[in-house]
């Protein structure tokens, strides 16, 4: 599983109770095994000073069953970095419970204040609101993985629409620009936008999205804005107003719906954006990665990897590079894609 590109050249990997790294795409090589439990690769965070997993103890049985029991926080001490390349003290059991969000793998503290707060605040159990400058304001968690931008809560604002930092009890309010706000669609939709983090660029990108699955024409649209690591806006752009997932015939809506198993994911860095379609009922031909170029004619979707990519991929710092591991009828194999 690819997990991050520490630089342009060095990417980490991970596969059960082991941690690799390859360097300019070649072979990987050992960096850490851990004896009798493995890594828990969702919610891992990586700075020059520590890296943080979950473990698990595993037990596989005879003819594939499995089961995993959580384990510990790891916390990986870096004492040096060589050619890129980190050099780890023995590992440490974390002392938090609660996953890391800042960019030093610390606990997030004001995360923990405000979600203290909102436990005790009445208004917000009762109606999911809470008082800003006398108004009641509805309170919708953005989505995306800014997590590590900010400490405390983001929270989406529909009147004036923006952002709300909530640190503690203690809120600011980012009104996206009025050339921004006149072109949304809102509504009643919950998770009608997400923010997500460019560390190649140091900025964030804001998408509005009012597309459902396999839908297109006017009611689906995608407009993103980039802001600044401050959340100060930049610019705003169109993007492809078509959802790319299309469902087999025969899988529409099965069991517990399309979306279960059939997902779009919009990724960016380096100041490209990138959208990774996949799951078994989207069809063959619409599974893969995408990029986004902007065209005579409007905004389009380019493909520029096809077959079976699973989640996650890594896009490279600059966004010329993208690592994944693919599943085939020829082979499951580990790639790492060029793009021009």
């Amino acid at each position: 599983m690819p997990l991050a590109w520490l630089d342009e050249n060095t990417l980490l990997t991970g596969e059960r109770n082991t941690l690799y790294i390859r360097k300019d795409g070649k072979n990987r090589q050992t960096l850490l095994s851990l004896d009798g439990e493995e890594f828990s690769f969702g919610g891992f965070c990586i700075s020059d000073a520590n890296f943080w997993f979950a473990t698990s103890r595993v037990e596989r049985y005879v003819g594939g069953g499995v089961s995993s029991t959580l384990s510990r926080k790891l916390r990986l001490p870096v004492v040096s970095w060589e050619n890129g390349v980190p050099q780890f003290d023995h590992p440490v059991e974390h002392e938090w419970l609660d996953e890391p969000a800042l960019p030093d793998c610390t606990v997030d503290l004001k995360a923990n204040e405000t979600n203290a707060f909102l436990r005790g605040s009445q208004t917000y159990q009762e109606k999911r609101s809470i008082d800003i400058g006398g108004n009641l304001i509805k309170l919708e968690h953005a989505t995306g993985n800014y997590a590590r931008l900010f400490p405390g809560n983001l929270f989406l604002d529909r009147n004036p629409a923006g952002l709300i930092h909530l640190t503690g009890q203690q809120a600011t309010r980012y009104v996206f620009p009025e050339s921004y706000i006149s072109q949304l669609e809102i509504g009643r939709r919950l998770g009608w936008g997400e923010l997500l983090w460019d560390s190649g660029l140091n900025q964030a990108l804001f998408v509005h999205n009012t597309c459902g699955p396999g839908q297109s024409g006017p009611d689906c649209r995608r407009k993103a804005l980039w802001l600044t690591a401050s959340l100060e806006p930049i610019s705003d752009f169109e993007m492809p107003g078509e959802s790319l997932l299309e469902i087999k015939n025969g899988y529409t809506c099965f069991s517990c719906g399309c979306g279960c198993n059939s997902h779009e994911e919009l990724y960016v860095m380096g100041g490209e954006v990138f959208l990774h379609v996949w799951g078994y009922p989207v069809k063959n031909l619409t599974r893969g990665v995408y990029r986004l170029k902007q065209k005579s004619t409007g905004p389009a979707w380019e493909k520029i990897i096809s077959g079976r990519p699973q989640s996650p991929i890594a896009v490279s710092p600059n966004g010329r590079q993208i690592a994944y591991f693919e599943l085939s009828r020829l082979g499951d194999q580990f790639r790492i894609v060029q793009i021009d």
